[in-house]
């Protein structure tokens, strides 16, 4: 008789545990490296953006597309001929549409797609030129050739940035992570209660403030530069061209840590 060899039971066991030490040890890197590589990809879009919005301007006069309450004036439609493709209108860390199931108050989700279902739950009049848009960037509403009667009815036409070379261009955002199609932020908005939190009138800094890219999201300026934004420095931004970067909400303005939502609180201050 030949006796069978073979591994025993504790083997097996002391196998298995070795296996599930080295899985615990490897999924959260997996994970960081899967949210590094769809971080790099979202700059990668942003820097795309870029092109598009030197190429509109090119055929404008050197003028930025602005905000009308016109469709065809808005920057998803206004820039379509120069991207084709509406996915680039997606941060690839948040691709799940609304329409699709995506939750409205979640960063990672994507506004839209507009249709005769979802626009009602937020505006009436928005539907009509909007159908079929999509996305999970948002525009810096200050920034656009916007006519005089549209500019005075937002404090000012002269609080809009309508062209890309302006000086400090480099501290004015044009582009970012957003969970709307863009927003008119202000210095006195306060912070959104908990991450990803919607609020389609008012304190529109909070459509950016979300915790996307690791307590960031990233963005687009205006000298064409992309880079990581930490979430309290949304407040320093140039917004707009009276947006006072020493307002309540930074460290020269007086805010205290106590003053952000817990969620916040753990973000050093600018």
């Amino acid at each position: 008789m030949v006796k069978q060899k073979g591994f025993t039971l504790v083997e097996l066991l002391v196998v298995i545990a070795i296996i599930a030490l080295l899985m615990s040890i490897l999924m959260p890197a997996l994970g960081r490296a899967r949210q590094q590589a769809k971080d790099a990809l979202c700059k990668s879009n942003l820097h795309q953006w870029c092109t598009v919005m030197t190429m509109y301007t090119g055929d404008n006069n050197g003028y930025i597309c602005g905000y009308d309450q016109e469709p065809e004036h808005w920057w998803p439609i206004a820039l379509l001929k120069y991207y084709g493709e509406l996915d680039l209108c997606l941060c690839p860390a948040a691709t799940k549409l609304w329409s699709d199931g995506g939750d409205e108050e979640s960063p990672h989700s994507a506004w839209g797609l507009w249709d005769e279902k979802l626009i009602p739950r937020l505006h009436d009049d928005m539907l009509p030129g909007y159908e079929g848009l999509y996305g999970s960037y948002g525009m810096n509403e200050w920034v656009g050739n916007v006519g005089d009667e549209i500019g005075e009815g937002y404090g000012g036409s002269g609080k809009f940035w309508r062209r890309m070379n302006v000086r400090r261009a480099k501290n004015v955002p044009m582009l970012l992570d957003c969970n709307f199609m863009g927003g008119f932020p202000e210095h006195t908005n306060a912070p959104p209660f908990y991450n990803g939190f919607f609020n389609l009138q008012g304190d529109e800094i909070g459509r950016f403030c979300l915790d996307r890219h690791h307590m960031a999201i990233n963005g687009l300026f205006l000298d064409c530069s992309v880079r990581r934004i930490q979430l309290k420095e949304l407040w320093i931004l140039k917004w707009h061209q009276n947006f006072a970067t020493n307002g309540p909400w930074t460290r020269v303005g007086g805010v205290q840590p106590n003053d952000w939502y817990p969620w916040l609180r753990v973000l050093p201050d600018f």
